[in-house]
């Protein structure tokens, strides 16, 4: 056997903003040499056909799995910065093991259910975890992480004030040894093995009521989900508490299950002249109704089971505003009342049915409430006092003598409060930006708001001062860099994270309407982007070093080593099925 032996030099400039660095091995500090050899014993090295990057930038290198959280993603950057992906849609749900695993949207068809959480003997092992535990186990591991990194910056704390510092690796405890992530071809066995395994029997969890026709859910979303082939079973949600919506006043209907597998049921007639789509999405169950006539009912009702509150929430669930969109592309607010009747709660929704214009799509949705650090709203002056589904995007602007306004708040508790910020950008999608030429503009909000509450009478207030803007000009992508400083104030707690404001200004008082977490296209959906270093690295620009690695490859294209400018090497060993068993450094 022979080694394919390729170099990389890279030189990478320090921009005029101070935002790209590197861990560089001073003479005076071991640790910082001891940094940049843990950071690289993780990395999995550019494939041999892999093209050399752009050098202007930082370039990914890999994704941290272990440093993942429900709403985000992390990256280690080849100047040894880290970059922080943060979503307002879930991203990964909890594995049986603790570990976050990206959602996967697929319905898991059973055959029997026995309890009102649709779990049955047939398909309890295939859920994360079980009904009852469902939302704990995420909200867990996230207080797990929150408080170790609390624990660290308190023992950091005291350890500055009654030590003198001794090497970076001490000065840092944010960075502490992780677990090695999981190769992707043991993800891919588990797959395999848990499709094998789809007839086994555990037992069952013991609540709620019977339902017996075939039921499909998924274990690879962050919530236990119940869909039924009859649509007047309704469909359930668990995720720690429960909600049952049985809808009433059906038509008999099968569902369609030809699309299980994007976790998609669909009904023809659910009632008159109209069908229904069930979809999971990463927090819920979206429910569509497609009113395909003016003989289409106007108003739906359905008998709710749970402890649902006025407020449409039941715990760590919620039912959200319901909108509805014409032929037209019109969109029109729908009357949404949750009622209780001798004991039991209902939800109604109601269309006016004047001047609209058929086919009619009525958007209905059930899921995980917002964290409250993860969150998003639209509200508008025209109904003062009502709240706003964002389903139909984040809307900005002016429309007749009607204003929207949109707000935005992103959960930043992953990175480490003592962090330096590199550079942050708000990642948006626009829909029909074209011919518009106004200015997109980003305000750091100073009172908190909740999304569920979110009125135009109660809107958080703002500070004046931009924190970043774009001139529109028919881009539909706008990618808007942000001012650290506000960044570096939520991060480090000076400031509480309120979130941001997005305002557009245009002369022709112009409408903008912008992706909300919702879409159905997850790159549509707003990004918070993120790059920071973390405290106690030695940085120094690049334009005075180059620094230069070794890779080598066996005849299978598998990495072998990594060698460090010093002759330090960090050795890659496989099993017969090609998944790395060990990675072990070795010193000159």
């Amino acid at each position: 056997m022979h080694a394919n032996h390729k170099w990389i030099v890279s030189t990478l400039l320090l921009s005029a903003m101070g935002a790209s660095v590197l861990p560089f091995a001073a003479p005076a500090s071991a640790a910082s040499v001891t940094k940049l050899k843990s950071d690289a014993s993780r990395l999995d090295a550019p494939s041999v056909s892999e093209k050399a990057a752009d050098q202007n930038d930082p370039q990914m290198v890999e994704e941290m799995p272990e440093m993942r959280t429900l709403y985000s993603k992390q990256y280690l950057m080849d100047d040894g910065s880290y970059e922080t992906m943060i979503s307002l849609m879930p991203l990964h749900y909890v594995d049986p093991k603790g570990s976050y695993k990206d959602i996967q949207l697929r319905l898991e068809p059973v055959q029997q259910v026995t309890d009102g959480a649709g779990l049955s003997t047939s398909n309890m092992d295939r859920l994360p975890i079980s009904a009852a535990e469902s939302s704990n186990s995420i909200e867990n591991v996230e207080q797990d992480r929150k408080k170790q990194q609390d624990s660290k910056e308190q023992q950091e704390s005291s350890s500055s004030q009654q030590e003198q510092p001794q090497d970076s690796s001490q000065q840092n405890p944010e960075i502490t040894p992780v677990p090695e992530p999981e190769n992707d071809q043991s993800d891919k066995q588990t797959e395999e093995e848990t499709d094998a395994n789809k007839n086994e029997s555990p037992a069952a969890d013991p609540s709620g009521p019977t339902v017996t026709d075939a039921t499909y859910t998924s274990s690879t979303v962050p919530y236990v989900p119940v869909l039924h082939t009859q649509f007047d079973q309704g469909y359930a949600l668990t995720s720690g508490d429960s909600l049952h919506i049985l809808p009433l006043g059906t038509q008999s209907a099968t569902a369609d299950t030809s699309r299980i597998a994007d976790g998609v049921l669909s009904y023809s007639d659910a009632w008159p002249s109209t069908d229904v789509q069930l979809r999971l999405t990463e927090r819920g169950i979206d429910q569509t109704l497609l009113l395909k006539s003016a003989s289409s009912p106007s108003a739906f009702s359905y008998r709710i089971e749970g402890k649902l509150q006025e407020d449409g929430t039941a715990g760590a669930l919620s039912v959200q505003p319901v909108w509805a969109e014409d032929a037209a592309g019109v969109k029109h607010e729908v009357q949404q009342t949750i009622r209780q009747h001798n004991g039991a709660a209902y939800l109604d929704m109601s269309l006016n049915s004047d001047q609209l214009q058929y086919p009619v799509t009525l958007h209905a949705a059930t899921g995980l409430n917002n964290t409250g650090l993860s969150q998003e709203g639209t509200v508008t002056s025209a109904l003062p006092a009502a709240g706003r589904s964002v389903q139909g995007g984040l809307l900005v602007g002016v429309q007749g003598e009607t204003t929207f306004q949109s707000y935005l708040q992103f959960d930043l508790s992953m990175i480490p409060a003592k962090s330096e910020i590199l550079g942050a950008r708000l990642q948006l999608t626009a829909s029909g930006s074209h011919g518009l030429n106004g200015v997109l503009q980003v305000l750091g909000n100073k009172e908190p708001w909740q999304a569920g509450q979110l009125r135009w009478e109660n809107k958080p207030a703002s500070y004046e001062a931009d924190q970043g803007q774009l001139d529109l000009q028919g881009n539909d992508s706008p990618s808007i860099r942000l001012d650290e400083s506000l960044i570096t104030d939520w991060v480090s707690r000076k400031k509480p994270n309120y979130g941001m404001q997005l305002v557009y200004k245009s002369a022709n008082n112009e409408l903008l309407t912008l992706s909300s977490s919702e879409n159905v296209s997850e790159a549509a959906r707003p990004r918070l982007y993120i790059s920071y270093s973390t405290d106690g690295m030695q940085l120094r620009s690049l334009a005075q070093a180059s620094i230069r690695f070794s890779y080598d490859y066996d005849e299978q294209s598998r990495l072998q080593t990594i060698q460090f400018p010093t002759g330090e090497l960090i050795r890659f060993t496989y099993d017969k099925a090609g998944n790395v068993v060990k990675r072990e450094y070795i010193g000159n």
